[in-house]
């Protein structure tokens, strides 16, 4: 029994299945958010050139996340200099393989705004200051580059959301029946 091995990618930015080419800023937590140091060595930031680091750890379950150079390229920031969080199980004597990806500033306004709307759905916002926001965010994306598949990506979400919703309802009425 020893320690496993934990490989993480990075995806280039704007092409999710692409291996990334420039220098990323990898940290690694436990579970409640605590940078992990373990035996002398603080996991946070380490860098990760060509999109790519290998570090061993003791068997456990991390979170882990990167984050792109923090000066701004021009004339326009196209991502959300933060990948996604991806949650790992290291085991004993394994390697275990993550990809990051690095979501556009486009997708993450998405995101909150589909947020929004299913809070206001189940209201759990006031309506006026959920509307506020929705405006605020869409005018901001609308300065932005549209991702590749962001279209294809919103479109699937609204309806799976609406789909689960319809679930919902027909599982709520088969309660009280």
């Amino acid at each position: 029994m020893g320690t496993g091995r934990l490989n993480i990618w990075i995806s280039e930015v704007r092409q999710p299945c692409k291996i990334s080419n420039s220098t990323w800023w990898v940290a690694l937590t436990d579970c409640d958010g605590e940078v992990l140091e373990w035996c002398g060595r603080r996991y946070a930031p380490l860098k990760a050139p060509c999109g790519h680091l290998e570090v061993e750890l003791p068997p456990g379950t991390y979170k882990v996340f990167a984050t792109g150079p923090v000066r701004f390229r021009q004339p326009y920031v196209y991502y959300n200099v933060f990948t996604d969080t991806a949650i790992v199980h290291i085991c004993c004597d394994e390697t275990t393989c993550v990809t990051l990806y690095p979501p556009t500033y486009h997708r993450c306004g998405f995101y909150l705004l589909l947020a929004t709307e299913v809070l206001l759905r189940n209201k759990l916002l006031p309506k006026e200051q959920a509307n506020n926001l929705v405006d605020a965010i869409n005018a901001v994306r609308e300065h932005l580059p549209r991702p590749l598949q962001a279209d294809e990506d919103i479109d699937f979400l609204r309806r799976l959301l609406d789909e689960i919703a319809e679930l919902e309802k027909e599982e709520e009425k088969a309660k009280a029946a």
